[in-house]
């Protein structure tokens, strides 16, 4: 039997943390270091940028190392990670092109790597019914202590404005669903992402989308005819009003579901994946 090792993905998980306090970085490194080391796995796939640096350790055990790159983004390759510690380019440059990975995926589009988007169990978004409000609700779920996340640039933007910002952290299961659906727009102004998993799980709620022009944002919204891709995070206001006065909100949100269906869900992600490891049990 293959035995695959997901880092922070499936039955390996580091204990959660700030991950941008130093000492929280400190020790997450010194623990990923003796997992590749001393654990006992045939194929290693890091879906963290920061756990592929320390990929070749498995490579040098003779065991098989697998990439998936989600934060790559439009402007910041690399993500929050690479620009919050100030890591030079020429490591990223190292890591994405001259690391000895048998297989490469990315969520977002990137040269030299193989696609497999995100997915998101619609099934579970579908059991929750809507939950509206007399005001008109924003959803934002993510680390607010992010700044690549762009969470101060929405809140800026909605200043005077009659509406309610609902800011999201460290929500799981039922209870994050219910807050997607409470919601009448999800906004999205990271300032670096690859495919976002919340920007599918919004459409799987059913909301309309405003998001930032970063990783494959633009593509997947445009495709699904469910928003608005503004420049960057400073152009959101006029967006969010624009939003508010629609009358063909609705008929956004249930477009970008229709198109997450069909294109988006955890199925899809595991059968190109599946192929994949096929190759080294054959």
């Amino acid at each position: 039997m293959l035995r695959v090792s997901k880092i922070l993905n499936a039955d390996v998980v580091y204990p959660k943390g700030n991950f941008l306090n130093f000492w929280e970085r400190v020790l997450f490194t010194i623990w990923t270091i003796k997992f590749y080391l001393t654990s006992n796995y045939d194929i290693y796939h890091s879906n963290s940028f920061s756990t592929s640096m320390f990929l070749p350790l498995v490579k040098l055990r003779g065991r098989k190392a697998i990439m998936t790159l989600h934060g790559e983004g439009k402007d910041l390759i690399g993500g929050g990670m690479l620009n919050t510690l100030k890591i030079s380019k020429l490591l990223a440059w190292l890591v994405l092109n001259i690391w000895p990975f048998d297989l490469k995926f990315s969520a977002a589009k990137y040269k030299d790597f193989a696609t497999v988007g995100n997915g998101v169990d619609v099934g579970e978004f579908d059991k929750v019914k809507e939950i509206k409000h007399k005001e008109f609700r924003i959803f934002w779920i993510g680390r607010r202590y992010d700044q690549i996340k762009g969470v101060k640039y929405l809140e800026e933007a909605v200043k005077g404005l009659d509406v309610d910002l609902d800011i999201g952290e460290n929500i799981y299961g039922e209870e994050k669903i219910k807050r997607f659906k409470a919601a009448d727009l999800f906004v999205l102004p990271s300032l670096s992402e690859g495919l976002p998993l919340v920007l599918l799980e919004a459409m799987a709620a059913k909301l309309p989308i405003i998001t930032t022009d970063v990783g494959d944002c633009r593509k997947i919204v445009e495709a699904a005819r469910c928003g608005i891709v503004v420049k960057s995070a400073k152009n959101l206001r006029p967006a969010i009003i624009k939003m508010m006065r629609s009358e063909n909100i609705k008929k956004m949100g249930e477009r970008g579901y229709e198109y997450v269906r069909k294109n988006y869900t955890w199925d899809k992600v595991a059968n190109i994946y599946h192929s994949y490891y096929r190759r080294f049990n054959s």
